[in-house]
């Protein structure tokens, strides 16, 4: 678990450092921090949407999930325990703390690096990947934080649960990530920052927490089929 303990103080301390730029930048550098890491989210989303290996799975995937997603709407539930957890930890009542929690927790966890990371920890008790991806996350913590505030560093909550229960299932999950199975899963997933980055510059508000059940599909589809 050390990768992950390593990846979770990664972006608390990043989200730390943020808090204390938070103060002390102007708005209008703020604004501009916050256009230019829209750009570099859609960057990261192109490169790993178009590494798939069944375009016709991602799409359905991304049909059925975003359905799923939104019967169940997981964007509602998601927001109201970014609520709650303002309410007991933050002053602010404003959507800068849901903002920066859900973005956060999108962002850290939806990548393959977070997944395939995780399996490597769990199965040969090796770390590089998690130390790589906390190096990234360190650094975009600290300007998502400079922005949003420190609901970015309650996503470290999120990164903790999340790639910890992937490190101590990693023998049976190795089994049905298959290497074709990521390649589409992380293509899903990478669309899925695409869209955190319309989101972020403002082009185009989605609900993609209601998305994210379209992760899974690849899997599914591939132990099934």
């Amino acid at each position: 678990m050390i990768g992950v303990v390593i990846n979770t103080v990664a972006v608390v301390l990043g989200g730390m450092i943020g808090l204390i730029l938070n103060k002390t930048l102007k708005e209008t550098m703020k604004q501009s921090i916050f256009s230019v890491l829209g750009l570099c989210t859609l960057l990261i989303g192109m490169k790993g949407a178009l590494e798939y290996h069944n375009i016709l799975l991602v799409i359905i995937s991304l049909v059925i999930g975003t359905i799923i997603g939104e019967q169940i709407d997981l964007q509602e539930k998601l927001e109201k325990f970014s609520f709650f957890l303002e309410s007991k930890f933050s002053r602010t009542k404003d959507n800068s703390f849901a903002k920066g929690y859900i973005t956060g927790t999108l962002l850290y966890c939806v990548g393959a690096m977070a997944i395939m990371g995780s399996l490597q920890s769990g199965i040969n008790g090796q770390h590089e990947i998690l130390f790589a991806k906390s190096i990234l996350d360190f650094f975009s913590a600290i300007f998502f934080a400079s922005t949003f505030g420190i609901g970015v560093l309650f996503a470290g909550c999120s990164v903790f649960v999340y790639q910890g229960i992937i490190v101590l299932g990693a023998s049976w999950l190795n089994t049905i990530f298959t290497e074709v199975a990521l390649i589409d899963m992380n293509s899903v997933g990478s669309l899925l920052i695409i869209a955190i980055g319309l989101d972020l510059l403002d082009i185009k508000k989605l609900k993609i927490a209601n998305m994210l059940p379209a992760i899974l599909f690849p899997i599914l589809y591939y132990v099934f089929f």
